[in-house]
């Protein structure tokens, strides 16, 4: 199944630019000794027919047009992705949704108003939502790939990191046997294991290690400690595998408490990760079994340049917090109904203000009491 992205605005559409770039390099990485000639082969042939229209093919490599619909309101944002596509020599431009959290502290004024309107509306129309906040992602992008001055591009290469490892194809059980077939991500796979409850649509990503480029060839990772610190994320709701609490246990108040995780392990010896951590009982919600909460996919290539690497999706109260504050600022602005008048300009009246409120208070509600 092919997926076709839209791609929004100026950040949906760099976002966009940065993913096919990765997804266009990662297939042009020559296949680790460990992974098979099939394998390897079905990786690509399967990821490039998913992102790409391959149409022009020789002796030096294959030119793919991605498929993608872009849309904003300055033609000048989709000149200059069209452009930069074409200068890579590899790709060119011709609904899984996503949300990038805005920083907690903006430019606009009406930042809150902006965000809680689009996330209640877009609640009732996606299957699911992919959240990412620029808080996290730029303090990543600082501490752990050791960018010494961000930029909206760092933080788009990471966001496009996240959506890669997670959509890329993937064998459907862990470990690989000679039975394991090769999935390529369908949404509806993704829907099945992550959102099959239609109040709690809300998801987060993780995924590790963090490590710039040029450390990469000097550091050593082995599956334990990965998936060790990756659980240990997920309970205590950390972004980064730096700066955990390690103090707080699977069971405790402050614990984090999930509807179903996904894993995907990619790389070497992968039938070496032990992800019996992930099947904890009281990690999960009591209504559902461990056995439909958890998912684990696997493929032995390794992804961008990493020998071993996990991906966590989870549909779990890690979007409390941050609603939660979305929340507090928005209400203490529409008491005194700040801005209100701006958007009754443009036919936006109070009561659909309280409406989208009212709808992301029961949403939030809902993840508070798992």
């Amino acid at each position: 199944m092919s997926v076709i992205t839209l791609q929004l605005g100026q950040c949906g559409n760099q976002i966009g630019g940065q993913l096919f770039q990765l997804l266009s390099a990662d297939l042009d990485l020559p296949p680790p000794s460990w992974c098979s000639a099939d394998h390897a082969k079905d990786y690509v042939e399967a990821n490039s027919n998913r992102f790409f229209d391959v149409s022009e093919c020789s002796e030096t490599g294959c030119y793919r047009t991605a498929r993608a619909i872009m849309v904003d309101t300055e033609p000048k944002v989709i000149a200059q992705m069209v452009t930069d596509s074409r200068r890579s020599g590899k790709w060119c431009y011709p609904s899984k949704q996503q949300v990038v959290w805005p920083y907690e502290k903006g430019e606009v004024a009406v930042q809150s108003y902006n965000s809680i309107l689009s996330l209640a509306h877009l609640y009732q129309s996606a299957d699911a939502l992919l959240m990412m906040q620029n808080d996290s992602l730029h303090r990543a992008c600082s501490q752990l790939l050791a960018v010494p001055k961000v930029s909206f591009g760092d933080i788009n290469s990471l966001i496009s990191h996240y959506l890669a490892s997670s959509l890329v194809p993937v064998y459907g059980c862990l470990p690989l046997s000679p039975s394991s077939s090769l999935i390529n991500n369908h949404m509806g796979d993704l829907m099945h294991s992550l959102a099959s409850h239609p109040e709690y649509k809300m998801l987060t990503v993780r995924s590790i290690p963090h490590i710039s480029r040029r450390s990469a060839d000097f550091s050593t990772y082995q599956w334990p400690g990965l998936v060790k610190h990756l659980h240990q994320m997920l309970i205590a709701n950390a972004s980064m595998e730096e700066g955990i609490n390690w103090q707080l246990k699977c069971g405790m108040d402050k614990a984090i408490h999930s509807v179903s995780n996904l894993l995907i392990i990619r790389g070497k010896d992968t039938a070496q990760a032990d992800c019996s951590a992930f099947k904890e009982p009281r990690l999960y919600v009591d209504w559902l079994s461990t056995e439909n909460a958890l998912t684990c996919w696997s493929h032995p290539r390794s992804f961008s340049h990493h020998e071993k690497s996990v991906t966590l999706l989870s549909n779990s109260q890690s979007v409390a917090p941050l609603l939660d504050q979305l929340m507090e600022r928005g209400w203490q602005m529409f008491s005194s109904r700040a801005y209100v008048h701006q958007y009754q300009k443009h036919g936006l009246e109070v009561d659909d203000f309280v409406d989208c409120f009212a709808g992301l208070e029961q949403v939030l509600a809902s993840y508070k009491c798992l």
